[in-house]
Protein backbone atom coordinates (compact mmCIF):
# COMPACT_ATOMS: atom_id res chain seq x y z
CA UNK A 1 0.00 0.00 0.00
CA UNK A 2 1.39 3.25 -0.91
CA UNK A 3 2.45 5.75 1.99
CA UNK A 4 -0.34 8.49 0.04
CA UNK A 5 -3.18 5.90 0.50
CA UNK A 6 -2.29 4.75 4.02
CA UNK A 7 -2.45 8.70 4.58
CA UNK A 8 -5.78 9.46 3.07
CA UNK A 9 -7.06 6.29 4.98
CA UNK A 10 -6.09 7.52 8.43
CA UNK A 11 -7.49 10.73 7.72
CA UNK A 12 -10.94 9.13 6.67
CA UNK A 13 -10.85 7.15 10.09
CA UNK A 14 -9.92 10.37 12.13
CA UNK A 15 -12.53 11.97 10.35
CA UNK A 16 -15.04 9.39 10.99
CA UNK A 17 -14.11 9.29 14.64
CA UNK A 18 -14.40 13.01 14.99
CA UNK A 19 -18.00 13.21 13.07
CA UNK A 20 -19.07 10.58 15.54
CA UNK A 21 -19.29 7.92 13.12
CA UNK A 22 -19.22 4.42 14.64
CA UNK A 23 -16.50 2.66 14.35
CA UNK A 24 -16.19 0.62 10.90
CA UNK A 25 -14.77 -2.80 12.96
CA UNK A 26 -18.22 -2.51 15.13
CA UNK A 27 -20.24 -1.53 11.68
CA UNK A 28 -18.98 -4.30 10.20
CA UNK A 29 -19.78 -7.13 13.29
CA UNK A 30 -23.50 -5.59 13.41
CA UNK A 31 -24.36 -6.01 9.48
CA UNK A 32 -22.94 -9.58 10.07
CA UNK A 33 -25.33 -10.49 12.67
CA UNK A 34 -27.48 -9.14 11.28
CA UNK A 35 -26.97 -10.96 7.95
CA UNK A 36 -26.31 -13.58 9.90
CA UNK A 37 -28.46 -17.59 8.98
CA UNK A 38 -28.34 -18.04 12.32
CA UNK A 39 -30.42 -17.28 15.10
CA UNK A 40 -28.22 -14.51 17.27
CA UNK A 41 -28.95 -14.30 20.63
CA UNK A 42 -29.63 -11.75 22.96
CA UNK A 43 -25.77 -12.49 24.22
CA UNK A 44 -24.41 -11.54 21.42
CA UNK A 45 -25.95 -8.34 21.10
CA UNK A 46 -25.08 -7.23 24.17
CA UNK A 47 -21.62 -8.42 23.55
CA UNK A 48 -21.83 -5.57 21.18
CA UNK A 49 -22.08 -2.89 23.87
CA UNK A 50 -24.21 0.25 23.61
CA UNK A 51 -22.09 1.82 20.32
CA UNK A 52 -24.13 -0.30 18.62
CA UNK A 53 -27.22 1.14 19.18
CA UNK A 54 -27.21 3.98 16.74
CA UNK A 55 -26.02 1.61 13.99
CA UNK A 56 -29.56 -0.38 14.70
CA UNK A 57 -31.31 2.51 14.61
CA UNK A 58 -30.22 3.88 11.53
CA UNK A 59 -30.78 0.42 9.89
CA UNK A 60 -34.33 0.20 11.31
CA UNK A 61 -34.97 3.63 10.41
CA UNK A 62 -33.70 3.08 6.66
CA UNK A 63 -36.72 2.50 4.68
CA UNK A 64 -34.49 1.22 1.85
CA UNK A 65 -33.27 -1.63 3.47
CA UNK A 66 -35.25 -4.78 3.64
CA UNK A 67 -38.22 -5.33 5.91
CA UNK A 68 -36.35 -8.51 7.31
CA UNK A 69 -33.38 -6.80 7.99
CA UNK A 70 -34.82 -4.07 9.79
CA UNK A 71 -36.94 -6.09 11.95
CA UNK A 72 -33.76 -8.19 12.85
CA UNK A 73 -31.95 -4.77 14.13
CA UNK A 74 -34.97 -3.76 15.88
CA UNK A 75 -35.19 -6.81 17.93
CA UNK A 76 -31.47 -5.88 18.39
CA UNK A 77 -32.12 -3.02 19.08
CA UNK A 78 -34.54 -3.85 22.20
CA UNK A 79 -32.02 -5.38 23.33
CA UNK A 80 -28.80 -3.07 23.09
CA UNK A 81 -30.65 0.28 23.93
CA UNK A 82 -34.49 -0.47 25.12
CA UNK A 83 -34.60 3.42 25.64
CA UNK A 84 -33.38 3.66 21.78
CA UNK A 85 -36.31 1.15 20.56
CA UNK A 86 -39.14 2.32 22.29
CA UNK A 87 -40.33 5.01 19.59
CA UNK A 88 -39.95 2.51 17.01
CA UNK A 89 -41.52 -0.48 18.54
CA UNK A 90 -44.61 2.50 19.21
CA UNK A 91 -44.40 3.45 15.46
CA UNK A 92 -44.70 0.14 13.87
CA UNK A 93 -47.12 -1.06 16.66
CA UNK A 94 -49.23 2.06 15.41
CA UNK A 95 -48.80 1.88 11.83
CA UNK A 96 -51.09 -0.80 10.28
CA UNK A 97 -49.41 -0.43 6.82
CA UNK A 98 -45.68 -1.06 7.99
CA UNK A 99 -44.35 -4.48 7.09
CA UNK A 100 -45.28 -7.41 8.55
CA UNK A 101 -42.21 -8.13 9.36
CA UNK A 102 -41.28 -4.93 11.19
CA UNK A 103 -44.77 -5.19 12.81
CA UNK A 104 -44.19 -8.93 13.73
CA UNK A 105 -40.46 -7.40 15.59
CA UNK A 106 -42.10 -4.65 17.60
CA UNK A 107 -44.50 -6.99 19.18
CA UNK A 108 -41.96 -9.44 20.06
CA UNK A 109 -39.39 -6.35 21.34
CA UNK A 110 -42.53 -4.77 23.15
CA UNK A 111 -42.63 -6.03 26.84
CA UNK A 112 -38.87 -5.87 27.02
CA UNK A 113 -38.59 -2.52 25.42
CA UNK A 114 -42.35 -0.56 26.59
CA UNK A 115 -42.68 -2.42 29.93
CA UNK A 116 -45.07 -5.05 30.62
CA UNK A 117 -47.96 -3.15 31.39
CA UNK A 118 -47.42 -0.77 29.13
CA UNK A 119 -47.03 -3.49 26.34
CA UNK A 120 -49.87 -5.64 27.78
CA UNK A 121 -53.33 -3.22 26.15
CA UNK A 122 -50.99 -2.98 22.51
CA UNK A 123 -50.06 -6.96 22.57
CA UNK A 124 -53.68 -8.13 23.34
CA UNK A 125 -54.87 -5.76 20.79
CA UNK A 126 -52.72 -8.04 18.48
CA UNK A 127 -53.59 -11.28 20.31
CA UNK A 128 -57.08 -10.80 19.44
CA UNK A 129 -57.46 -9.38 16.38
CA UNK A 130 -57.91 -10.78 12.37
CA UNK A 131 -54.29 -10.92 11.48
CA UNK A 132 -52.99 -14.75 12.22
CA UNK A 133 -49.24 -14.23 12.10
CA UNK A 134 -49.56 -11.10 14.32
CA UNK A 135 -51.79 -12.98 16.23
CA UNK A 136 -49.82 -15.81 16.78
CA UNK A 137 -46.71 -13.57 17.28
CA UNK A 138 -48.86 -11.31 20.26
CA UNK A 139 -49.01 -14.59 22.21
CA UNK A 140 -45.72 -15.88 22.20
CA UNK A 141 -44.53 -12.07 23.33
CA UNK A 142 -46.93 -11.92 26.20
CA UNK A 143 -46.10 -16.26 27.45
CA UNK A 144 -42.18 -14.62 27.85
CA UNK A 145 -43.56 -11.14 30.01
CA UNK A 146 -44.92 -11.18 33.24
CA UNK A 147 -47.74 -13.01 34.90
CA UNK A 148 -50.96 -10.41 33.93
CA UNK A 149 -49.97 -10.82 30.35
CA UNK A 150 -50.16 -14.76 31.25
CA UNK A 151 -53.53 -14.44 32.64
CA UNK A 152 -54.31 -12.38 29.64
CA UNK A 153 -53.44 -15.38 27.43
CA UNK A 154 -54.67 -18.10 29.32
CA UNK A 155 -58.20 -16.64 29.33
CA UNK A 156 -57.95 -16.03 25.02
CA UNK A 157 -56.77 -19.37 25.32
CA UNK A 158 -59.58 -20.70 27.03
CA UNK A 159 -61.81 -18.41 24.84
CA UNK A 160 -60.32 -19.74 21.49
CA UNK A 161 -59.64 -23.13 22.02
CA UNK A 162 -59.42 -23.67 17.99
CA UNK A 163 -56.25 -21.38 18.46
CA UNK A 164 -53.49 -24.05 18.83
CA UNK A 165 -50.64 -22.02 18.89
CA UNK A 166 -52.44 -19.74 22.23
CA UNK A 167 -52.95 -22.76 23.92
CA UNK A 168 -48.94 -23.97 23.40
CA UNK A 169 -47.89 -20.02 24.28
CA UNK A 170 -50.34 -20.21 27.53
CA UNK A 171 -48.94 -23.43 28.59
CA UNK A 172 -45.51 -22.20 28.15
CA UNK A 173 -46.32 -19.49 30.26
CA UNK A 174 -47.52 -20.80 33.25
CA UNK A 175 -44.40 -23.54 33.25
CA UNK A 176 -42.39 -20.70 33.24
CA UNK A 177 -43.97 -19.11 36.07
CA UNK A 178 -44.54 -21.94 38.05
CA UNK A 179 -40.71 -22.75 37.90
CA UNK A 180 -40.40 -18.89 38.85
CA UNK A 181 -38.33 -18.29 35.65
CA UNK A 182 -38.27 -14.29 34.87
CA UNK A 183 -39.48 -13.13 31.96
CA UNK A 184 -37.18 -14.33 29.01
CA UNK A 185 -36.31 -11.47 26.09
Amino acid sequence: MSSSLRVSLAMLCLASVALGEPDPALRGRVEGLLGSYRTVGAEQWRALGPDAAPILASVVSDPAALPTFRARALAALGVVDPASAAPHVQRFLADASAPRPLRSAAIGAAPGVLGEQAALPLLRSFLVGNDRTLSEVSARALSRAGAASCAVLKSEARRRPDRESFARSAAACEARLRAGSQPAE
